[in-house]
């Protein structure tokens, strides 16, 4: 029996054409902040000042702009240690939140 080749196999350029796809549906300002995220401490200084030199944005919009290239696959597949890296820190954060506090008929349990 011979095994089916899959299509990496048979066709090793295809890996390189998805990414070269990616490169080209991500922005220029998406790839800049995803390269600046890349190596912000390799800046001197505060990182808000550096995305402020280097980008010319504020840094809420910086994080705004960062926070949904995570949920991007385009971002995945063109940088997928940074998308990686910042996943992981959104998931330590999200699972530190505490649990909201359940207020019944108006009587908040810290209160007791």
């Amino acid at each position: 029996m011979s095994a089916i080749p899959s299509a990496r196999s048979k066709y090793p350029f295809l890996g390189v054409f998805v990414n070269t796809l990616a490169c080209i549906m991500l922005s220029k300002r998406d790839k800049a902040v995803l390269d600046f995220e890349r190596s912000w401490w390799l800046v001197p200084g505060p990182k808000d000042r550096a995305v402020q030199e280097h980008l010319g944005m504020s840094a809420g919009r910086y994080y705004q702009i960062l926070r949904d290239l995570l949920d991007d696959s385009e971002a995945m597949t063109y940088d997928p240690l940074t998308v990686r890296r910042l996943l992981k820190v959104r998931e330590v954060r999200t699972r530190r939140r505490p649990e909201p506090r359940v207020i019944a008929d108006g009587m908040d349990p810290a209160d007791t």
